[in-house]
């Protein structure tokens, strides 16, 4: 079997400590004895990104399997509308599908539960990532693709299965995800080995934000102007709805 990896920071293996095969794309590949693993993804791109330049290759690569990691960085955007997120997301899947490889996405978590960050953008950013989630599975359940679902799933946001941005996984997490990735598509888990230290070391407190009001929301208006764009938006629904 060759396995094709595409998508966001979370398929780059971003927070996984082991330097050979990391990711959770790369450790299930491992854990199902996959002949080939080839990994076109990219820390920070959106899904346009995915679509123009990581699926033609990865198509090219005639795969047996290709898992999707998307969704995360299109959230923080400035202008975000859930119509076009749900258009791209379809746009995606339906060509990642085209040629007859099975299609596994994986799905969101809710991040703003375990960063710190002011409860407005906590709020709103919560909300946005649910649509996103909730428009992943949908177009890949249309598509008849595997879902690994995690917006439910506990082990998603304990610690010792978080790196220190409390945004990605850990190594650990990796490790889960590959296992979940496995059951999701009814594989064997048998080399699926748990091959990570006892502990990882995780900072107290670190985040996209400082807490505290007006800083907290000039130092997010900064790296994450789509979420204040969000912000606005959620109390200007709520003020419409009160009058």
């Amino acid at each position: 079997m060759r396995i094709v990896a595409i998508g966001d920071s979370f398929s780059s293996g971003v927070g996984d400590q082991r330097r050979i095969g990391r990711g959770w794309s790369a450790r299930l590949a491992v854990g199902i004895s996959a002949e080939q693993h080839l990994n076109f993804s990219m820390s920070g791109v959106c899904i346009s990104e995915v679509i123009t330049v990581q699926l033609p290759a990865a198509l090219a690569a005639r795969p047996d399997l290709i898992t999707i990691s998307v969704g995360g960085n299109d959230a923080i955007r400035r202008g975000f509308t859930d119509l076009a997120m749900r258009e791209s997301i379809a746009r995606l899947i339906e060509g990642a599908s085209s040629r007859g490889a099975q299609i596994l996405v994986l799905g969101l978590a809710d991040m703003p539960r375990c960063v710190p960050m002011p409860s407005s953008v906590r709020v709103a950013l919560s909300r946005r990532f649910s649509r996103v989630n909730a428009a992943l599975i949908d177009a890949a359940v249309l598509a008849g693709a595997a879902v690994v679902e995690r917006w439910n799933d506990d082990a998603s946001y304990v610690r010792s299965n978080l790196h220190y941005d409390r945004v990605h996984p850990s190594s650990r997490g990796h490790q889960h995800l590959a296992g979940c990735a496995a059951a999701a598509l009814n594989m064997s888990q048998a080399a699926l080995c748990g091959d990570e230290p006892p502990h990882e070391a995780i900072a107290p407190k670190v985040g996209f934000v400082v807490r505290g009001g007006a800083k907290a929301m000039k130092v997010t208006g900064r790296r994450m102007p789509g979420i204040v764009q969000a912000v606005r938006a959620e109390r200007t629904a709520q003020d419409m709805v009160m009058a």
